[in-house]
């Protein structure tokens, strides 16, 4: 199970706002930027731009700034959003969770909008935390904060495609077919959207069908461990132990540990 383009919308959503800041700020923003970026990559095995630097965890460890110079930010710039938004990176990067939260609510309750994003209309910041809300398990908070982003763009196949993990982490399959069919058809070209209906489809017996979307989902985006596993599951089930194992050493090189899914492999 993957999440989708969370590098992706940090990027998109933070980076242009750092062009106004003193320097000061704005390397304490770009810093905060990266951890989105390297948060992102311990909960979606899609992004393989960030692969290297994944790999490369203790050196990226060691420049990460210090959360005293995002709070010194925050007590120039009190009412500025962003800083706690970046404040709660550095705190899902290091997995204290709970002041993650407290800084994503805290960014809700000041109704944060990226100013540069016409696509948010605020549902970003509720799909922030449904991940690190999915990173402690808590996944009917997550299941809840999704649906929230959701009423507010009903159009984000992101935010469906959120639900939809939540969901299937729990067992309903019905229900994240669903999301994950409706995230298709708002976005035909989703990677995690294919992924998630192929691994619901194997979690259900599936297996000629879980075959089917993994294998579009590849073809999207070659480096999705999980579906190289479940296509690799699917195929043993199915009796073709050569394209199984062929599938399980794909997904054992880009990171996959049975048992383990991808939302928590945080290296």
């Amino acid at each position: 199970m993957i999440l989708p383009r969370v590098c992706q919308t940090g990027i998109r959503w933070l980076a242009p706002m750092a062009r106004r800041m003193s320097m000061l700020r704005k390397k304490v923003f770009l810093a905060a930027l990266v951890l989105n970026a390297i948060s992102a990559v311990s909960t979606s095995s899609t992004l393989s731009c960030l692969a290297e630097s994944t790999r490369r965890y203790e050196d990226i460890a060691a420049k990460l700034p210090s959360l005293y110079m995002i709070d010194e930010q925050i007590k120039l710039s009190p009412k500025e959003t962003t800083l706690y938004v970046q404040r709660a990176a550095v705190h899902q990067f290091r997995k204290d969770y709970p002041e993650a939260i407290a800084d994503f609510t805290k960014a809700i309750e000041m109704k944060y909008k990226s100013p540069e994003d016409a696509s948010d209309k605020g549902q970003m910041i509720y799909g922030m935390r449904a991940i690190c809300y999915m990173q402690m398990k808590n996944f009917d908070a997550a299941i809840a904060d999704s649906t929230r982003a959701i009423a507010i763009a009903p159009g984000d196949a992101t935010a469906v495609t959120y639900r939809g993990v939540a969901y299937l982490e729990k067992k309903q399959y019905a229900l994240a077919m669903n999301d994950y069919t409706r995230a298709l058809q708002l976005d035909p070209k989703l990677p995690a959207a294919y992924e998630g209906i192929g691994e619901t489809c194997y979690k259900t017996g599936q297996y000629a069908r879980a075959i089917e979307y993994l294998t579009r989902a590849l073809s999207a985006d070659s480096k999705i461990p999980d579906a190289y596993y479940y296509r690799g599951a699917a195929y043993k089930a199915m009796g073709n132990k050569t394209e199984a194992d062929k599938d399980f050493q794909r997904a054992s090189a880009l990171g996959f540990k049975p048992g383990q899914p991808s939302i928590y492999a945080v290296k």
